[in-house]
């Protein structure tokens, strides 16, 4: 009798509880929810650091010491950095979400908004500095406790020697000068409290051990065309200050050796158009246009980005051709003519050059001093570009990428050939070692093999640089190392490359295991993993915890990702004496964020699925314990959610496919439910990807939908070169059936939904079934013979491309295959439609012309089809402005819901809103 009580006691709070999971109340709803930003681990891995982000509103910076069971969070935090030394942790401090709100309704200037401050957290005593109007800061980067900050720039007028620093210009005590007062910096110590101030400071960097600060000032006077400008060296070792350059100009650029050894900036003192740029370093002027190294006109680039190599051993600069004279304005703005020319010739059309312009003017070529030798080297040229030099910039071996043969056909394919370049920098020579290549490459650090993959014999090879020799490693393997999912009619690439270790080794991916690959060709592959992955059909790829490291550690830390459960974790593995990998955590989720501490075995990772939010823990490299650090949403227990799994079936032409379905909360199988069908190419490896609610970029929202009963089914898509549009009609229509056959699912409420590619296949979907109800489409492609031979205005590029070779799939050019082109196309098959058709092509648009859902929607109308076109303006291929997101949101459940739960047509679908009531009226209201 006690035991039936009890049963019926435990029985009837679970009951309650579970009626009181509510659902979401749009909008208020999405201004609960939480993510986790920029986690970060401190180099001993004492302190965890991480900010939680409202999606809008005021977010919160958590700092985390496990040793003392710490954890303190500072509201309206971000950009969070972690001194070196554990001592302290420096952040920006945002003004409110509710002030700036109120500002803006106000329409009150953002000149007049209050500005950013500094946060410090002192770890001994968990004491929080805030220093006001603050416009960056900076801590060096491995060593110190220092920290410098800059204050924004305010307009004042001082007698000068009433504010100056240590080492300002001394001034006749009676002389007052009008000037600006440009940004204060500070450079502070949290624990000791010592401070210097400086102010009209342009620039400012640490050394990377933290013993040298060297800033660039800048000082405009009113009874001159100069600037006063000085360069400071602080010894943060003996807290000394040294004035090294004063002059009259402009310092363009400034940078500090790793170890503080040697400083540099770019100066120039002339005041007409063409300046001539100059490259001091320790004090000396080292370079300028009359430097014989130098390309004939050429100078010190004014934009250079002045750096010293890992070791300090090298300073790089740019240089560029000078600049040319502006020609004298002779014409009125009505006399100017304004016109593109298009010439075949082009390498690239008009509207990609207009999109790069800017990019082109400030084109720059990389240089550097060799510091003991005393010599200057021209690295990059306009013949090779693009020049990388091996392990961080020291090495005396560089590989270089031209792509400009193939600039022109690129155009229209969308392939990135290049030729690519062998360097030798101690001998300045260099050489072509591979023609026309579009797939993986990879040097080894020391400069002796690159290692390439060739699409034609689907093999990789190495080429020895010492005795120019061709070396296929792979060939006599029965193993694709390229990506046997690949379904697009362009070659397929490979699987990448791991990395390499001190000894000549590269290590490659198959699909599921990693292979050591002796370069020299001398030993025979390895597989590290011993095909353990092939056997339980599970991927092993290593993760990097070391960013500085060039070679590959003794044991690799290895994620691992297992295809038939989509199972997820970390395994580790020896190189040496390698055997089958060992797993430290495995599970029903998905994994990211890792990150190690740089001088401890300390971790830090996200994991989560589905039903729980993927929170930051802690753990080591052994993952023998883990700690649970963050706890984002635990308002997500208030309301209904839902779940998922996987579903497979045999698609009409015989293939096997799978699926993830999504049920609502306290799912009734023995009911019928309404369903949404989405779909992208291939889904179901997202099986445990979380999902908070937010407001639509462009799809629906799985737990919205979740949250009010909806069932979401997500079907895999295989395609067949040149039937894109029958490929998705194989694999969503069998899917759907299979759905129904289930039994629970109300064949008459359903629904498809998809975006860009995904909405194109919507719209040929309704053009060739009436299963579905209601079809939500956007940015469709509707007409494959118009879009083709369009611009892709985002980037410039032609259209072509992803028809031929990408995602259309066609696999040939129009006049090629004019029949495949038409058959794809929406537009010709619109008489066919009896769906209910929402879409949503906005005119800002880089990705899909937003044409292509005008042309549709013309049809559609013209034909007396339900149709509608939202069209959100100045807003891209996926939408960005929040009120239009939240409005989408709405829009498209108010559509959904009317056509797959019988729901009231809202105003705005029944009538309409015409342009004169455009922003007054929005149309949500229900009709009877």
């Amino acid at each position: 009798m006690y035991n039936f009580f009890l049963i019926s006691i435990i029985f009837l709070v679970l009951t309650i509880k579970g009626y009181s999971q509510k659902t979401f109340e749009i909008p208020k709803v999405y201004y609960e929810w939480n993510q986790i930003k920029n986690a970060n681990i401190s180099s001993g891995g004492k302190i965890i650091a991480y900010e939680k982000n409202k999606l809008k509103g005021d977010g919160s910076l958590h700092i985390h010491i496990p040793s003392k069971n710490i954890h303190d969070s500072i509201s309206k935090a971000e950009q969070t950095k972690i001194s070196y030394n554990e001592s302290f942790v420096a952040f920006k401090i945002n003004p409110s979400y509710d002030t700036l709100r109120k500002l803006k309704l106000n329409d009150i200037s953002k000149k007049k908004y209050p500005k950013d401050s500094l946060g410090i957290y002192v770890i001994n005593n968990r004491k929080i500095l805030k220093i006001a109007r603050v416009k960056s800061f900076k801590i060096p980067e491995k060593s110190g406790n220092w920290i410098a900050y800059l204050h924004k720039k305010e307009k004042k007028e001082k007698s000068q020697n009433q504010e100056a620093d240590t080492l300002s210009t001394d001034t006749s005590e009676t002389d007052t000068v009008k000037k600006t007062i440009g940004h204060r910096l500070v450079l502070y110590n949290p624990l000791t409290n010592d401070e210097l101030t400086f102010i009209q400071v342009k620039n400012y960097k640490f050394s990377e051990n933290g013993k040298r600060l060297i800033i660039s000032k800048e000082t405009k006077q009113d009874d001159t065309d100069k600037n006063e400008v000085e360069v400071i060296v602080v010894d943060l070792t003996s807290f000394t200050v040294e004035q090294v350059f004063s002059g009259k100009g402009k310092i363009a650029d400034i940078a500090v050796g790793p170890d503080g050894e040697h400083y540099a900036f770019i100066y120039t003192g002339d005041t007409t158009e063409i300046k001539d740029y100059h490259l001091y370093m320790d004090n000396q002027k080292i370079a300028d246009s009359a430097t014989s190294f130098l390309f004939e006109n050429w100078q010190i680039s004014s934009n250079s980005n002045l750096y010293f190599s890992e070791e300090g051993k090298r300073l790089f600069f740019e240089t560029a051709p000078k600049p040319k004279k502006k020609a004298e304005d002779t014409l009125t703005d009505d006399e100017k003519y304004h016109v593109d020319i298009w010439h075949w010739r082009d390498r690239r059309l008009q509207p990609q050059q207009k999109k790069q312009k800017k990019r082109d003017i400030k084109r720059d070529y990389k240089a550097f001093y060799d510091i003991k030798k005393e010599k200057f080297l021209q690295v990059e040229t306009k013949k090779l570009r693009h020049v990388y030099i091996l392990k961080g910039n020291t090495s005396d071996y560089a590989f270089a990428l031209d792509s400009k043969p193939y600039k022109r056909e690129t155009s229209w394919t969308g392939r990135r050939f290049r030729d690519v370049y062998y360097i030798n920098l101690k001998k300045n020579q260099c050489r072509c070692i591979l023609k026309k290549h579009d797939n993986r490459i990879s040097f080894s650090p020391a400069g002796r093999y690159v290692l390439y993959y060739s699409e034609k014999d689907s093999s990789w090879y190495s080429i020895d640089l010492k005795k120019d020799k061709k070396i296929n490693l792979t060939g006599k393997l029965d193993v694709p190392f390229y990506n046997i999912k690949h379904d697009m009619p362009v070659e397929v690439k490979a699987y990448g490359v791991a990395g390499w270790d001190k000894n000549q080794h590269a290590y490659i991916y198959d699909r599921y295991d990693i292979w050591k690959i002796d370069a020299s060709g001398k030993q025979s592959p390895v597989n590290v993993t011993k095909s353990h992955g092939r056997n339980t059909k599970t991927r092993f790829r290593y993760k990097k915890t070391d960013p500085e490291a060039y070679y590959l550690p003794d044991t690799l830390l290895l994620s691992l990702f297992q295809y038939s459960t989509k199972d997820a974790g970390y395994a580790q593995c020896l190189i040496k004496n390698s055997g089958k990998p060992e797993v430290l955590i495995k599970g029903a989720f998905k994994n990211y964020g890792i990150k190690k501490a740089r001088e401890s075995n300390d971790i830090i990772f996200r994991k989560g699925n589905f039903r729980n939010y993927p929170e930051l823990y802690l753990t080591t490299s052994a993952f023998d314990t883990i700690q649970k650090l963050s706890a984002t949403n635990p308002q997500q227990k208030n309301y209904r959610w839902g779940s998922v799994e996987l579903t497979n079936w045999i698609s009409n032409n015989g293939d096997s496919l799978s699926g993830l379905v999504y049920k609502p909360e306290k799912f009734d199988p023995e009911k019928k439910h309404p369903m949404i069908v989405y779909f992208y190419e291939r889904y179901s490896d997202q099986l445990h990807t979380h999902y908070i609610p937010k407001p639509s970029h462009s799809v629906i929202n799985f737990t919205r939908y979740l949250n009010d009963g909806y069932v979401i089914f997500i079907p895999d898509i295989i395609y067949k070169t040149g039937y894109p549009g029958k490929s998705a009609e194989d694999a969503v229509l069998s899917g759907t059936l299979h759905m129904i056959d289930k039994g629970f699912i109300d064949h008459d409420r359903i629904g498809i939904q998809g975006q860009s590619w995904g909405g194109y296949q919507v719209a040929h979907l309704v053009t060739r079934t009436d299963l579905y109800s209601a079809a939500m489409a956007g940015a469709p492609v509707s007409n494959m013979t118009s879009a083709y031979g369009g611009i892709r205005w985002g980037s410039g590029m032609s259209r072509a491309f992803q028809y031929e070779q990408t995602q259309s799939r066609i696999g040939g050019t129009l006049w090629e295959k004019p029949l495949h082109y038409i058959e794809n196309s929406p537009l010709f098959y619109a008489p066919d439609v009896n769906t209910p058709v929402l879409m949503m092509h906005n005119d800002h648009d880089g990705a899909v012309p937003w044409y292509q859902g005008i042309e549709f929607f013309n049809a559609l109308r013209r034909l007396n089809k339900p149709a509608y076109l939202l069209v959100y303006n100045n807003d891209k291929h996926n939408l960005r402005h929040w009120g239009n997101r939240i409005d989408l949101s709405i829009r498209m459940k108010q559509f959904f819901d009317h056509y797959l739960k019988s729901s009231p047509m809202p105003v705005w679908m029944k009538y309409g809103i015409p342009a004169i009531d455009k922003g007054k009226k929005t149309g949500y209201k229900l009709t009877d």
